[in-house]
C-alpha cells in the first residue's frame, strides 16, 4: 500500500467552551481538518470523523485478510475494498 494522502491521525474532537461548534484536528499544533455545529448530528458527524484514519487501517488490513482466506469473492471483502477506494480514490 503506499503512503496516506490525508493528514495522519490519530485524529480527535474538540469542543469549545461556547458549544456552537467543534473541531476535528491531527498532529502536536492541532491543524483544523473539520469544523462542525455542536449539535447532536454535529458531534455525532465530529467523532465519526475524527475515528477515519483508524477505522481506514482496521479495515484495509481486515480486507487483505478477507482476500486472502476468500479471494474477492465475497461480498464483505467486495465492500470492504469498495470503501478503501471510496476513502483513498484508489484500491488495495
Amino acid at each position: 500500500m503506499s503512503a496516506p494522502k490525508h493528514t495522519p491521525g490519530p485524529w480527535t474532537t474538540i469542543r469549545f467552551d461556547d458549544e456552537q461548534f467543534m473541531l476535528v484536528g491531527s498532529g502536536r499544533q492541532l491543524g483544523v481538518i473539520i469544523d462542525v455545529l455542536a449539535c447532536d448530528e454535529g458531534s455525532a458527524n465530529a467523532r465519526l470523523i475524527s475515528a477515519a484514519p483508524e477505522l481506514l487501517e482496521a479495515l484495509q488490513d481486515l480486507a487483505l485478510a478477507g482476500r486472502e482466506a476468500w479471494g474477492d469473492e465475497r461480498p464483505c471483502v467486495r465492500d470492504a475494498l469498495s470503501a478503501i477506494a471510496k476513502a483513498t480514490g484508489a484500491g488495495l
